[in-house]
């Protein structure tokens, strides 16, 4: 519960940052932006229409990246279902939830590409058992020193290895999951699957299949990566107000 509490904080937390930069960045500097949206839009939309196929959704319309877009909407995906289908109407909240699983799978990946000598389980085992076992009101300072601690190990060996590929590693991970959060309207009719969904989770349960750890697992990966955004939205936001100056 505990760190589902994190990961649900940190998740709004991050949305609200990216929005406010982004804005900041399309107002001030548009090079930039596309910069830090240009991929992460991309690989957003590509999300949602594999999804949708493996839902056997029927897609009418992509938009992969508008950067014209007047609306904020950078690129969409549209579908239709059949409404009598339990598979495909099952399938709602994992294509809402696509950008999420996709680009923290691809952030992944790049990292153990760029960097195959780097054990992120160890990090990501850290991460899961100082929020479940660590973590208390009253010892939230301790615990967020031993986080920060443990991430800026990483970081530090990463800068070691070579600047570059490390500013790369950070500019794609970061342009990645700032999409990578959904947009409320792709959670729009979502509400139709809750009774399926519910149903699996009690099956899920009565048989006895290890959820609660493959969860951690997959929060304590997107943490990890989720700090990466945290970090490049103040070093954007700082940038937005040197520039405006």
């Amino acid at each position: 519960m505990t760190l589902l509490l994190a990961y649900l904080t940190t998740i709004l937390a991050v949305g609200v940052m990216n929005r406010i930069v982004l804005v900041r960045l399309m107002h001030s500097s548009r090079p930039y932006f596309y910069v830090m949206s240009m991929v992460g839009v991309v690989c957003h939309e590509i999300s949602h229409y594999l999804f949708c196929k493996l839902g056997k959704h029927q897609v009418t319309s992509v938009c992969l990246y508008d950067p014209k877009a007047r609306k904020g909407c950078l690129g969409y995906v549209e579908h239709s279902y059949n409404t009598r289908s339990i598979y495909q109407v099952a399938f709602l909240p994992l294509i809402a939830l696509a950008p999420l699983i996709v680009g923290n799978l691809v952030a992944y990946c790049f990292t153990i590409w760029l960097y195959p000598q780097v054990d992120l389980s160890l990090m990501f085992s850290r991460i899961t058992v100082l929020l479940e076992n660590g973590i208390a009101f009253d010892h939230i300072g301790q615990v967020l020193y031993q986080l920060s601690s443990s991430v800026a190990e990483i970081h530090l060996y990463l800068i070691e290895q070579s600047w570059v590929k490390y500013l790369v590693w950070m500019w794609f991970c970061a342009t990645i999951l700032y999409h990578a959060i959904p947009s409320r309207a792709d959670f729009k009719g979502t509400y139709r699957a809750l009774p399926i969904v519910f149903i699996l989770a009690l099956i899920v349960v009565r048989i006895g299949l290890p959820v609660h750890d493959i969860f951690n697992d997959m929060v304590s990966q997107h943490l990890f990566f989720m700090h990466i955004v945290i970090v490049v939205n103040v070093l954007l936001f700082i940038f937005t107000l040197i520039k405006r100056d």
